[in-house]
């Protein structure tokens, strides 16, 4: 699941750098343009060019996002999703542990009863916690998608 989503932010990089270069290309010739072409390397700061109808006309505006929005989109996802296999580590284990605990406990015990009541509560945390961790890797899988069409339109645009 992730490492899709690092092939997607790798090919959207690519793509979204191919693009740059080729509206450089194609408006370096055209004196109006604003644009100039250079061979010198992007930086982390440097933002993603757009095209925006403007009376009609389509423009070149830059955009709010950056190569490092970019950059940190995929490495929340990598972390999100070691954190979300930590948690269902954990989870799982103290599942194992309630089942281990139910058996060799006798249902009158008042200690396994709480030792039980707290362990199923700590599962319960951890699944909410889960819930939410997922919930975010949707939101950053959103964005990724987001930022492929427009990087994919801006390509189209430029062709």
């Amino acid at each position: 699941m992730m490492s899709s989503l690092a092939k997607h932010s790798s090919a959207l990089l690519a793509t979204s750098t191919a693009a740059l270069l080729l509206a450089g290309l194609a408006l370096s010739s055209t004196a109006h343009a604003g644009l100039e072409f250079s061979t010198n390397s992007s930086s982390s700061s440097d933002k993603f060019l757009t095209f925006h109808n403007l009376y009609g006309k389509d423009v070149m505006t830059r955009s709010d996002i950056s190569i490092d929005m970019v950059t940190q989109l995929q490495s929340t996802a990598k972390t999100n999703t070691t954190d979300i296999q930590n948690l269902e580590k954990t989870v799982k284990e103290q599942s194992r542990l309630i089942e281990e605990l139910k058996k060799n406990a006798g249902s009158g015990s008042s200690s396994s009863a709480s030792e039980t009541a707290n362990l199923k509560r700590t599962v319960s945390e951890q699944d909410n916690a889960l819930k939410k961790l997922a919930s975010q890797i949707d939101d950053l899988k959103r964005t990724s998608d987001q930022l492929k069409r427009t990087v994919d339109d801006l390509s189209r645009k430029v062709k």
